[in-house]
Parts: structure tokens; sequence; C-alpha cells
């Protein structure tokens, strides 16, 4: 499951990073891409990446239509993130990297005016919210029975990530984890993405639509390349930044088909042997919570705390006193009370 995730890197960071990590031939062979910023219309600008060597080029566009971002370590449902897809033009594949809202609104979504007809603003900001809330994430095993995201599966994208969160729950308790590359680079989830216009008139902004998404989520299995499922038993799938299912699930020209269902493999993924994990602070819990403490490692010794003061009696202290009251004429007799976990009492007999 992926409900929290962090992405400290800017918008303007995310086309130099992105093309470092993720766009390689499949031959394997590193590609050595300049990128130049070409030219900037209102909330878009484009950057042109060349290949000395290659001869290769392709187009970055950013788009900051749905509003900008920055940094944030705390990234829930309904809050403002990054994803990137591909669309083609004049035959070549051209990256858009968008500011999208994180929760898919599909675009079927308001087409009834029902839906929509007499509502306040800020009553249509709750139904959007509402969607939004509820199609986070997309079960993998869904995707061949819910007419849910049928529309979604010609809008594929990658979201990228610094790392996620998860929660483990023992015993009543839930401590929070926090999921990363151990090799420190980005992390390229699996999506689907919605373009709706039928709220655009009722949002205060001058966008043509509202840009949201779903991260696409998977079974955590013992077996599985970087066994995970010890903290949950569901996963968000990751997409081998470079690799050919990473372009297919990106290239706008290829339509749905087992073949691009398979670029959803979990079991035999090497893209997890890269994954560790440790734990963090409650405080991410809260999403109103911000800032880069929040992906730091939390230590997992507990405190001292002034319960420590009164903990149970050693077992030698007991025998020495047990010693010292038998030539006092009394006998001691040890009593375990389950209710009160490990500590011991005595009870004093007079013989």
């Amino acid at each position: 499951m992926c409900g929290r995730y962090a992405l400290g890197v800017n918008l303007n960071e995310l086309p130099q990073q992105f093309i470092q990590s993720a766009i390689t031939p499949f031959s394997g062979r590193q590609s050595n891409y300049h990128l130049d910023q070409e030219h900037s219309t209102g909330d878009n600008y484009t950057f042109n990446a060349g290949d000395k060597e290659s001869g290769d080029s392709l187009e970055v566009e950013v788009n900051r239509a749905n509003g900008d971002f920055t940094k944030t370590y705390n990234i829930a449902p309904t809050k403002t993130a990054v994803i990137i897809y591909g669309r083609k033009e004049e035959g070549k594949t051209k990256y858009i990297i968008e500011t999208s809202t994180f929760g898919l609104l599909p675009v079927w979504a308001g087409k009834n005016n029902e839906d929509t007809a007499g509502k306040s603003a800020t009553e249509l900001k709750k139904v959007i919210s509402h969607l939004e809330s509820r199609y986070f994430n997309c079960r993998k095993e869904s995707l061949t029975s819910s007419r849910v995201w049928n529309s979604a599966k010609k809008t594929r994208c990658v979201v990228p990530i610094q790392g996620y969160f998860e929660w483990m729950k023992t015993k009543g308790k839930k401590t929070p984890y926090y999921v990363y590359p151990k090799d420190s680079s980005l992390l390229f989830l699996a999506g689907f993405y919605s373009h709706n216009s039928n709220f655009k008139n009722q949002e205060s902004d001058d966008s043509d639509n509202i840009s949201s998404f779903t991260i696409v989520t998977g079974p955590a299995h013992k077996a599985d390349v970087g066994d995970i499922s010890w903290l949950h038993d569901r996963k968000p799938i990751i997409l081998m930044a470079g690799s050919e299912s990473f372009h297919k699930w990106l290239d706008p020209d290829v339509e749905w088909s087992d073949d691009i269902y398979n670029c959803l493999e979990t079991s035999k993924n090497e893209a997890y042997s890269n994954i560790a994990s440790y734990t963090v602070d409650q405080e991410v819990g809260n999403t109103k919570s911000e800032g880069e403490h929040l992906i730091e490692k939390r230590e997992t010794k507990p405190k001292k705390s002034i319960s420590d003061f009164f903990a149970p009696e050693t077992k030698v202290k007991r025998e020495e006193e047990n010693k010292s009251s038998s030539h006092k004429g009394t006998k001691r007799r040890k009593s375990f009370s389950p209710d009160e976990g490990h500590e011991y009492k005595t009870k004093v007999k007079k013989e």
C-alpha cells in the first residue's frame, strides 16, 4: 500500500534527475544527455536534451497548470505532487512532468449534470476531495475486473518519489517505517492519471482540467525479491528506471494488453532488491507535519523513563534477602502474578 510518501526535490530539479536516472538505452550504455531550457510559455517550460555521442535527443516539458510543487516529505492523498507521462509529438515521445493531485478524479466523474447542478463551489470541492481520497491506490488485481479503472488504463504515468511510509501493526500499536532506495536514487512508481474537465468551471484557477493520479499496488510475499511482506501484505509497484517495462509503460502508443499488465510484475522485480527501511518518528502520522526530519532514522532503543526506577528486583538481590530473612525466623515464598507481566511479589509467612 502507498498512502504517504516523500519527494525532497523541487520541480525545476526533476527534468535533469529524470533524464539521468530513467532515460537509458536498452543496450545498457549510459547516456550523456545535456539539458538546455528551450522556451517558456505561461505555466509550461520545455527542456531539450541531446546526447552528442549517440545523436539521440528528447524533450521534457514541465507543466505547472495545476499548481507549483516544492519539495515535501509528507505527501498524503488530496495533496499536490508530481507525475511523469509520455505524449506523442511529431512521431516522438515527449515526456511531461506535471503537477497533479494525489488521488484519482476519474474522467467520467461530474459528466452527469446531477452531480454538479445546484452545488456551490464548496460543495463541489467536497465531491472532488471525496473521490480523490477514495481512489489514491489502484489494486493490480482489480485491473482485470473493475470498471472504475477502465478509462485510466489509457493514461499511464510514473510517480517519482524519494521513499514512502508504511505502518507496521503489532499488538494494537502502529510503528511508522520509511522505505527508500539504498543508492539514494529516485523511485518511479507505476500509476494512472486523469485530466478531468467536468469541474473546470467550478475551479478558481484558469487551468483547462484537474490533473490527478493513483498509484498501482500489488501483493507482497515472503518469496519476493527484496521481501517487504514483514511490513505489509501489499506494496507500491516500482518500475525499474530505464528498463524495457519502464519505457513500455510510458509509451502512449502502446495500448493496454497482457504485455503491459506484465510490466506490473512484483515477485521477481529486481527494482525491490534496492530497497531498505528503518523506523521514523510518529509525527509523520500527522498529515500537517512537514520537514526533512520526518525521514530521519529514529532510535529504536526505548528511552529510560521514571518507571525504570521502580523495576522488579533482580534474582540475585532476592536470593540475598531470602538468606537474610531465614536467620530471622521467617520464610519467604515467591509467587507470580500473571496480570503484572514479569514482576515478582514476595509474601512473608510466619513459621
